[in-house]
């Protein structure tokens, strides 16, 4: 039954490439006129038409074909489209032919026109122009039209003026009685090209392969002559179940054959046969070259952020601790480990009021030796960072060592007497209540651990006040 199942499958496939090929067939012979031979123009004819317009590029037969015809000073490429029933310009080319000269204004048309598509033309207006022809010149009616191309040659124009043309040798279109000779040239690369499989392929459930495509240049634009690198993607509106995804890539263009990453993101296998379209390229804007910038990020945290990553990681996942990992490294300004300036705002002036009240002096407490080298540290650190400096201060009041939970000490300062003569401040502290309120239904808090909190006094007349002795090198000297 599963060897049924496949074989049905197979065929399947196998049944949807077929058609695709018939209509790659039919498209290149669909709108287009029988080609002319030697007898309707001599080649000496066709030699000078070469000389006055410049050699034409070979183009396949069945390709689009383009004429640059010369209109109010400006050359415009026509793609000669016996399709259509009348000639048009785009908006685009209407608003350059009205920069480069003087033109009359549109007049309005009532006929509706329908695109190749079947949907309604956005008919601006109709003019009258002049096509020049080297030395004719031929009054034309056209259409201004939204268009992609900038302009085409309709079957009303070949028809009134008998042209022909040549597909055999050099491309060719005569115009005219005098079978005046235009050469015919590809249509610029404006829409996307095709991808084909070179090989049947064989892609696993889940999986990606490396494979080789084709470019199908419907235009008849030799791989060479394709300006730049283009864009590889996935053809629109192609199913990733029957086709696989097609990586989008940069491509080089210099050859036929480009190379296509196919993802079958199914739970199922995919078979591709040769021929089948999987993808496209198109033009792109342009490439922006990134430059390289040198990173100086690292990774590594100081010793200090280590011991907190590893105690706030506990039982986290992997995944988890690299972005805890992370989230510390980009706030890395906010941790003050050792060596680092301490934090500091100017935001508040803290100034206090004594009156007239008389200096306060208090000796120094005394401390046990093994303090007092703590004590000298300590003082040490806040020379260096700038809290405190050297004072000759009628005012004293005496250093307290408190031990915190882990054992060490924290250095604070007596100031019970200088606050009982300080006018205090008629400012409302929060209530306790309505501070629990504000937290009330609240599932996560965060804690700050503050390194050092030193309400820094910045008015001149309030320094003498805060001074504090230190007897770590001698009673005379404070800070």
């Amino acid at each position: 039954m599963a060897a049924r199942r496949e074989s049905e499958g197979d065929s399947v496939e196998r049944l949807i490439a077929e058609i695709e090929a018939l209509e790659r067939e039919a498209e290149t012979g669909i709108g287009k006129l029988e080609s002319v031979g030697d007898e309707g123009c001599p080649s000496t004819e066709r030699s000078e038409a070469l000389q006055r317009y410049g050699n034409g590029e070979k183009v396949k037969s069945g390709g689009d074909l383009c004429a640059n015809i010369c209109v109010s000073n400006t050359e415009i490429p026509f793609l000669v489209d016996t399709g259509a029933g009348t000639t048009i310009i785009s908006v685009q080319t209407w608003e350059r032919l009205c920069s480069a000269g003087n033109l009359a204004p549109l007049t309005e048309t009532v006929a509706s026109f329908a695109g190749v598509d079947g949907r309604p033309l956005q008919v601006k207006g109709k003019c009258n122009l002049t096509f020049k022809f080297h030395t004719l010149k031929i009054p034309v009616q056209v259409l201004v039209a939204s268009i992609t191309a900038p302009g085409l040659l309709g079957i009303d124009f070949l028809r009134e003026h008998e042209c022909l043309i040549q597909l055999g040798g050099e491309p060719l279109l005569f115009v005219g009685r005098t079978r005046l000779a235009v050469p015919l040239c590809e249509t610029p690369l404006d829409q996307p090209i095709r991808v084909a499989l070179v090989e049947t392929v064989f892609i696993p459930a889940e999986s990606e392969i490396m494979v080789s495509g084709v470019l199908e240049l419907k235009y008849g634009v030799p791989p060479g002559k394709l300006k730049g690198p283009l864009l590889l993607e996935t053809k629109p509106g192609v199913p990733e179940s029957r086709h696989g995804m097609v990586g989008r890539a940069l491509v080089d263009t210099s050859r036929r054959t480009v190379p296509i990453r196919l993802f079958n993101g199914t739970s199922n296998p995919v078979k591709l046969y040769k021929g089948t379209h999987v993808g496209i390229v198109s033009p792109i804007a342009n490439v922006v070259e990134v430059e390289e910038v040198e990173n100086n990020y690292t990774s590594e945290l100081p010793a200090e952020m280590e011991d907190l990553l590893h105690r706030s990681g506990e039982g986290l996942p992997d995944c988890e601790r690299v972005l805890l990992r992370q989230f510390l490294q980009d706030n890395r300004s906010v941790f003050s480990c050792e060596g680092d300036p301490l934090g500091r705002t100017g935001l508040v002036r803290h100034c206090i009021d004594t009156g007239d009240a008389t200096p306060i002096r208090q000796l120094h407490r005394r401390l046990p030796f093994h303090k007092r080298v703590e004590a000298q540290a300590e003082v040490n650190e806040m020379l260096t960072q700038g809290v405190i400096s050297s004072s000759k201060s009628a005012w004293s009041s005496p250093v307290v060592l408190v031990k915190k939970k882990d054992g060490s000490l924290r250095f604070c300062i007596d100031y019970r007497r200088l606050n009982d003569v300080t006018n205090k401040d008629a400012f409302p502290l929060p209530r306790i209540d309505d501070s629990l309120d504000a937290l009330s239904g609240a599932k996560w808090f965060s804690t700050l651990d503050l390194k050092m909190l030193k309400i820094g006094v910045e008015n001149v007349s309030s320094v003498p006040v805060v001074s504090l002795p230190t007897p770590i090198e001698g009673a005379d000297e404070s800070c």
